[in-house]
């Protein structure tokens, strides 16, 4: 497994902060355990609702969504953040990641059209994690912060 830290940028001196979401405990363990190679720190929810309800009480960059979830899925999570994200008219826009083990044709594009930002399929390498979390340092280093 490849652990080399990543060169986390920062807005003052406040490090990436990432929310893990997944319904099952041991999905939930390996991404937090393979942030932790990167050299990265992430909280935990286990369903949906929860993540919507953490995100209008927490400041996060970015979420790990499962997709699949029994009480409120990834999808209508996604839908519900982005509907919260507008009506309090948030400066940067949380990026949401797919994690899922559906990989069927037309699957990425559902995601996408959700509102989420990136997809990564189930089970998950170390490489495409490290992957989309840098490709979510470089979105938030080309946003402006006010």
């Amino acid at each position: 497994m490849e652990n080399k830290p990543l060169s986390i940028p920062s807005s003052g001196t406040v490090p990436l902060k990432i929310l893990v979401v997944d319904d099952q405990e041991m999905n939930r363990r390996l991404l937090m355990t393979m942030l932790s190679h990167l050299g990265l720190h992430s909280e935990q929810v286990t369903e949906g609702n929860e993540a919507v309800q953490y995100c209008q009480t927490h400041e996060v960059d970015c979420i790990l969504m499962d997709v699949n979830m029994p009480l409120m899925d990834g999808l209508q999570a996604t839908i519900e953040i982005r509907k919260n994200e507008q009506n309090v008219a948030k400066k940067k826009k949380v990026i949401i990641v797919a994690i899922t083990a559906n990989a069927m044709m037309g699957d990425r594009e559902t995601f996408l059209s959700s509102g989420m930002d990136f997809y990564i399929p189930k089970p998950i390498k170390i490489k495409d994690l490290r992957d989309v979390i840098g490709r979510c340092i470089q979105r938030f280093s080309e946003t402006p912060l006010h």
